[in-house]
């Protein structure tokens, strides 16, 4: 046995970088880095919080003002709390020790990550905050620069200096409460950006009557907006006639009840027990959109369902994303229904929202804000309760007996024509077992003209309509008439046996399968192991890429200032390695996060904001770096179009890579529409194109420098696949230019 020649402790250090990372590397959307503010807002038991838009315009003066008149803090609490990074007073219950008399009401937390303070950096390079308690005499201002924590990445977290000063109430209009003052803004708010935020903000806050003293408030002068106050809607406010159904898991967690209405009207109220150990106090309420719904509801509310989202969860009242989104599928709705999507409900025909309130510690959402909820056992469970409890029984209603008028079912005319009490309830409960696929319910309540409801509600159903046939081919003796009949019938049946068979084959997939999730990142896949650790080495990949981009950035600072001798070829060869990494930190960002959807499916966007935005902030080209990309018109022209965010990357990537190749010194980049479709122009003051080349150029395998030749053509066929294009412009004689077409 070696002898132990010392023996002591040793201790962790931190970078500086650790900013970044529980920063803008975890709150990778603005709108998500807003409600992450108001959220510590509403748990510092506010009444009210402003978000202020000022100066949008002017870039040097434009600020975001996140005010509330909540409790504030002392001193103390800003060291303790506010300073003490990912310490969280809400999650070690001692938030409001000192804080819980009969002024204020208490809430359940919306947060308790103790990063959300890192949203104010997504937002903005500079924050100044004033703060202060109802009891104190003074308010505290603190000033942060978040760039400080970037200048060098081996100084310790702690060692960087945050400036504090303490000034009279008398001097301040702040009585008591949080002003978060944002400035140096990162990204630019125009209006249309302004109005989805006003929109999210809408559904933030849980719709219902639950919070009657939490209020927000929207301000942007610059387009007219004053003191513009969110408003969320009720859905059962609109009064659309539609079949809905009302889940709830007791307080106590021993009892399920469901109820199935159909336009207003209760068809069946059941309570069974609680098979789901873990899970109590979960309100569900789903409503079905038939055609009728959905045009009310455009009418209405001025905007498609489709747009507006789907299901919704609240979790003690505060939104968790990104359930319901319009380009989202959490529960796995639309995967499901395209398989068979005459027999299965999606998205785009439900609207609702799922309440999860009280302690419930196994919802805990992850540090990624806009990720949901972290996959374990307990959000498994909860999956499959909203699919078994809420989804399948209102599918049971609206699809097998409003649209098939499935057989099982249709036999309650005969239950009509009898007077028997005993034989009808006994009826009705096989019914209600068939409609819940649970026969063994503790309680039932059912409409006293539940039969005549049943009947009524498959009148214009599929089975129905072959009756109705048949009816019609003996009445007249039309053997046509009969035929079509014959042949309709045996195609429902087939389809029917299909819809039974696919419920069958799920039933034993959820017993053989243990862990069954769809997850929308990859392949919408069950989940398995793999794909976590996928995730986790992207997850990994993106932080040791940003620690190179750091390292590299501090290098071109210390050489322009003249304190880093670098010759001119390692010069060359660090520029091409910042921007290859760029382009590796650009893909892992999203590739680990569940915005991965965002970049690789088609959405609606501004693409001429979308391209400014990319290389501005994600490419994030140093100012010295060859070549300069300058935008001649830049923010003047608009283009909405439906595209993959993803061909937009790759076509900029290889268009940048190839000047860069080419030795230029500048890009052009300019957008003109004409006719419908945008045109951009990327050109170049490099070494140009030989004309006996031109021809060749969008040849597999040709290249006139170091390159693979393989880029030019997989950008002109990805485009082309889309109905877009690139061109080359032999006209241009002074510079190198590629124009893509995009309709």
């Amino acid at each position: 046995m070696s002898k132990i020649e010392k023996e002591d402790t040793l201790h962790f250090q931190v970078s500086s970088g650790l900013k970044d990372i529980l920063g803008r590397e975890l709150i990778t959307d603005d709108e998500i880095a807003i409600f992450e503010l108001v959220k510590n807002a509403y748990d510092a038991h506010a009444k009210r919080v402003d978000v202020i838009f000022e100066n949008l315009f002017d870039k040097e003066h434009s600020r975001i003002i996140i005010k509330d008149d909540g409790k504030g803090m002392s001193l103390s609490d800003i060291e303790n709390k506010w300073l003490f990074v990912a310490y969280s007073a809400k999650k070690e219950g001692t938030e409001d020790e000192d804080y819980r008399d009969k002024i204020y009401q208490h809430r359940a937390f919306a947060g308790a990550k103790g990063i959300g303070r890192f949203s104010c950096d997504r937002l903005g390079r500079k924050l100044r905050l004033y703060t202060s308690k109802e009891e104190s005499q003074f308010v505290e201002i603190i000033d942060t620069d978040w760039e400080e924590f970037e200048r060098n990445l081996r100084h310790q977290f702690v060692t960087i200096e945050i400036p504090h000063k303490s000034i009279s109430k008398l001097e301040s209009n702040l009585r008591h409460g949080t002003i978060l003052e944002i400035t140096e803004l990162r990204s630019f708010w125009h209006d249309k950006k302004i109005e989805r935020l006003y929109n999210s903000l809408a559904k933030l806050i849980h719709p219902g009557d639950k919070i009657k003293d939490f209020e927000i408030f929207l301000t942007c002068k610059d387009l007219g907006i004053v003191e513009r106050g969110v408003e969320n809607f009720i859905f059962e406010a609109l009064e659309i006639k539609t079949s809905s159904i009302d889940v709830s898991i007791s307080k106590n967690g021993e009892t399920i009840t469901t109820e199935l209405l159909d336009g207003g009207t209760s068809i069946y109220k059941i309570q069974e027990k609680n098979t789901y150990s873990s899970l109590y106090d979960i309100h569900v309420k789903i409503f079905y959109l038939n055609k009728s719904a959905k045009l009310t509801f455009s009418h209405r509310m001025g905007v498609n369902t489709k747009d507006y989202g789907s299901i919704f969860l609240y979790k003690n009242n505060i939104r968790i994303y990104p359930f319901g989104e319009s380009d989202e599928d959490t529960l796995g709705l639309d995967s499901r229904k395209a398989q068979k999507p005459t027999l299965y409900i999606g998205n785009k025909d439900v609207i609702g929202r799922i309440e999860i309130n009280g302690d419930n510690k196994g919802f805990v959402e992850t540090s990624s804000r806009g990720s949901g909820f972290i996959i374990n056992d307990v959000y498994l469970l909860f999956k499959e309760f909203v699919w078994d409890k809420a989804i399948v029984r209102l599918e049971k209603y609206v699809i097998d007996v409003q649209k098939w008028g499935n057989g099982l079912f249709l036999s309650v005319e005969d239950n009509l024509n009898t007077n028997d009490k005993e034989i009808v309830n006994n009826r009705i409960t096989t019914l209600v077992s068939k409609l819940t696929n649970n026969s063994d319910i503790i309680d039932i309540e059912y409409n006293e003209n539940f039969l005549s409801i049943i009947n009524d509600s498959q009148k214009d159903s599929v089975t129905s309509l072959i009756k109705n046939l048949f009816k019609m081919a003996k009445d007249t003796g039309n053997d046509k008439i009969l035929s079509v009949a014959n042949t309709t019938e045996k195609r429902v049946e087939e389809l029917l046996f299909a819809l039974e068979q696919s419920r069958i084959a799920e039933d034993k997939a959820k017993e053989a399968l243990e862990e069954k999730e769809s997850e929308n990142l990859f392949l919408k896949s069950i989940k398995s192991q793999d794909h976590e650790e996928v995730v986790s080495l992207l997850h990994h990949a993106g932080i040791s890429s940003k620690n190179i981009d750091n390292e590299l950035k501090y290098a071109f600072k210390r050489y322009k200032k003249g304190d880093l001798n670098i010759d001119s070829e390692l010069y060359s060869i660090l520029e091409y390695i910042l921007f290859e990494n760029k382009k590796i930190l650009s893909i892992s960002r999203f590739a680990s996060k569940a915005n991965f959807k965002l970049y690789t499916e088609e959405i609606d966007l501004d693409v001429v904001e979308y391209i400014i935005e990319y290389i501005k902030n994600i490419l994030g080209l140093v100012s010295n770096q060859k070549p300069n990309i300058i935008f001649t018109n830049d923010r003047r022209t608009k283009f909405n179009s439906r595209i993959k965010p993803l061909e937009l990357n790759i076509v900029i990537d290889n268009l940048i890579s190839n000047s860069r190749r080419a030795s230029a010194e500048n890009i052009y980049i300019s957008f003109l529409i004409k006719e419908g479709s945008l045109f951009i122009s990327f050109s170049d003051d490099g070494n140009g194109i030989k004309e006996e080349h031109i021809g060749n150029l969008f040849n597999f395998g040709f290249t006139t420098t170091v390159g693979s030749g393989i880029g030019l053509y997989h950008i002109k066929k990805m485009l082309n696949q889309s109905g877009n294009d690139i061109l080359y412009n032999s006209d241009n004689k002074q510079l190198t230019e590629f124009i893509v077409k995009l309709n």
